[in-house]
């Protein structure tokens, strides 16, 4: 079985080529995840809100695939390629109000939107655990490990990706070529996500009503 996402002219409503699907094997690693969330029964918001970004996460993660994003990233002068492809798009949008439904900039999107979701999903995660909501991220994972959840599970996925996203945020232009987490590595940070989503389910929140 193979992911693929079929697209509609936005004038004739003819289907147009499909993406590329998923790269070699990923596809297998991507439906084993779905199924963990299958089962995932989220009881309160709190829960239900990191289980929703945790799957937009994996989502995100599979359209990249689908859209070439492993490919495209090995080939020097995308950030130069991806802002020509933005003034492109936007006329469109501007002219036709037709939203891109493919090409690179698409791919390096929806895979900077699943770090930025997987981050979001491990905060949300560890601040519902510890109680804790205005902690930075050093006093929140030691607390969080205090507080029963595995170490290994965090440990270097969750503050890999959430260095990353903060280099995202604040100084992307010392590497406008993009992520340093390359998509083999985010995939192993996902696995350890879900694992984490799992086991916070299980186990729930564990404070106080800590105040900071």
């Amino acid at each position: 079985m193979v992911l693929v996402t079929i697209s509609c002219s936005p004038t004739t409503g003819e289907p147009l080529a499909p993406a590329a699907h998923l790269g070699d094997g990923m596809d297998k690693h991507i439906m084993t995840m779905a199924s963990q969330f299958e089962r995932m029964r989220p009881t309160n918001v709190e829960q239900e809100t990191y289980c929703n970004f945790a799957f937009g996460a994996l989502h995100a993660l599979a359209r990249s695939e689908e859209l070439g994003y492993r490919h495209h990233n090995r080939q020097q002068g995308k950030s130069t390629r991806r802002a020509t492809a933005v003034g492109k798009i936007a006329a469109r949008m501007a002219k036709r109000g037709v939203t891109a439904g493919r090409g690179e900039w698409l791919a390096g999107y929806y895979y900077n939107d699943a770090l930025f979701r997987m981050d979001i999903a491990y905060e949300h995660i560890l601040r519902h655990r510890t109680g804790l909501k205005n902690a930075k991220a050093p006093k929140l994972l030691k607390k969080a490990v205090a507080s029963g959840l595995p170490r290994r599970l965090l440990d270097p996925s969750w503050t890999r990706v959430h260095d990353e996203v903060n280099d995202l945020k604040h100084c992307s232009w010392e590497f406008g070529e993009g992520p340093g987490i390359e998509p083999d590595e985010a995939v192993e940070i996902l696995r350890d996500l879900i694992k984490t989503v799992e086991w916070a389910l299980k186990h729930g929140p564990r404070h106080q009503n800590s105040p900071s």
